[in-house]
């Protein structure tokens, strides 16, 4: 069900079985792993959704979407629509009986709270969002653990399974933080998170 031409080079055989080295995080959707495949180092992350039981159809469904999310991040960087990656790679999704699988880049650290970041990393991550809205896309679920840390510096957004097709009329704005009519609430909220005032103890003179 994936376009293969995305797997990394080093799957491409179809005997390479895919090993599950390290846990990472639970979600709404499945658990993430870090994983990788037969006769190749580098290592991977792969979103994992197991299908037991009746209601386990309702979390494939949404990994799908988040597929296709990815999918449509994909044509946006080859139409130029977009210049910089705002999320992992992902080199396909994969189905078998009782699995379905998103294998995705891995990323170096995810956020742990909205305070770890600087005054710069502040607008890095603003901007990520704005670029997803350009395209039309709402993220759905903007939390620290869905911002990750990239190799070689800067971040990415990742978890698109509350993800929606959206219409923003302010996504074109230039500077983070300057005041502007509450039309899109995602970003609004954002700003909130990211340019919150700081709170002084109450004993603070």
């Amino acid at each position: 069900m994936s376009n293969n031409t995305l797997v990394p080079q080093c799957a491409r055989s179809s005997k390479q079985r895919l090993w599950l080295t390290r846990f990472i995080a639970s979600g709404s959707t499945g658990n993430v792993w870090e994983c990788r495949f037969d006769s190749c180092d580098d290592l991977f992350a792969v979103k994992v959704v197991e299908v037991l039981r009746p209601s386990d159809t309702d979390s494939r469904q949404r990994l799908l979407n988040e597929f296709d999310v990815y999918l449509t991040l994909d044509n946006a960087y080859q139409s130029g629509q977009l210049r910089d990656r705002i999320a992992p790679r992902c080199y396909g999704a994969f189905k078998g009986n009782r699995v379905t699988v998103v294998i995705l880049d891995l990323c170096d650290s995810i956020l742990s709270e909205w305070g770890e970041l600087s005054a710069p990393e502040r607008s890095q991550v603003y901007k990520l969002v704005q670029d997803l809205h350009r395209i039309g896309i709402r993220h759905g679920d903007l939390e620290p653990r869905n911002i990750g840390r990239v190799r070689g510096g800067g971040f990415c957004l990742v978890d698109f399974s509350d993800s929606r097709r959206h219409n923003c009329k302010e996504s074109k704005v230039s500077v983070p933080g300057t005041p502007v009519d509450p039309i899109c609430s995602e970003l609004r909220t954002l700003r909130d998170y990211l340019w919150k005032p700081l709170q002084l103890p109450a004993n603070a003179p």
